[in-house]
């Protein structure tokens, strides 16, 4: 008889007990989508994602590029999404070598990336994209060139906003010769020879 008296009163305070805990607060798992930066643009190929420019260092006009192995130390970013996207199909043989080492701003409608890559052990290219407003590979140059195994070929480029002019170095012979082409950077991205 004791028994049945004392297990309701222990019921009763386990309750109370139980009861003054706080309730559990449950978090919003909800994940909302951070605000674009304007440099963010959707990329409308195969699938729409979004590429951030931002991350890229910028280059004032105008500026030489003359990357070569003795000051090239694999600089730049490996973003084998964004070379994908863009569709650039160079020599490289492994697109994670692809290091974006800069932007370069034309004009509101044009930007210029630059990469830099191997090909193979003794050869180091570096090549200008240029892209339209949705990153849409418009045209492409190679601007700088080194190669080690004989150490007989190079290419500079001074980069200005409407002009694009490549020197062609070649210490084969004696006497090194330089060849100079130039090219004018259109509205559109495109990029068109001018004869010297």
């Amino acid at each position: 008889m004791k028994f049945f008296l004392f297990t309701p009163i222990l019921l009763f305070i386990l309750l109370s007990c139980q009861s003054g805990k706080k309730p559990q607060e449950v978090k919003d798992t909800a994940r909302t989508l951070p605000k674009l930066d304007t440099n963010v643009r959707d990329i409308p190929q195969d699938g729409g994602s979004a590429i951030d420019l931002t991350a890229i260092p910028e280059k004032s006009l105008p500026y030489t590029d003359s990357t070569n192995f003795d000051n090239f130390n694999n600089d730049g970013i490996s973003n084998p999404a964004l070379i994908s996207a863009i569709k650039f199909e160079g020599e490289f043989e492994n697109v994670q070598d692809v290091r974006i080492r800069y932007k370069l701003n034309f004009s509101d409608d044009i930007t210029g990336l630059v990469v830099t890559y191997p090909i193979g052990e003794h050869e180091l290219n570096t090549t200008l994209l240029l892209l339209n407003k949705e990153l849409k590979l418009v045209d492409q140059m190679d601007i700088a060139y080194d190669e080690i195994a004989e150490s007989a070929i190079r290419e500079i480029s001074l980069i200005e906003k409407e002009k694009l002019s490549i020197e062609h170095w070649n210490y084969f012979s004696d006497e090194p010769t330089v060849e100079k082409k130039v090219y004018q950077i259109r509205q559109d991205g495109k990029l068109q020879a001018i004869k010297n």
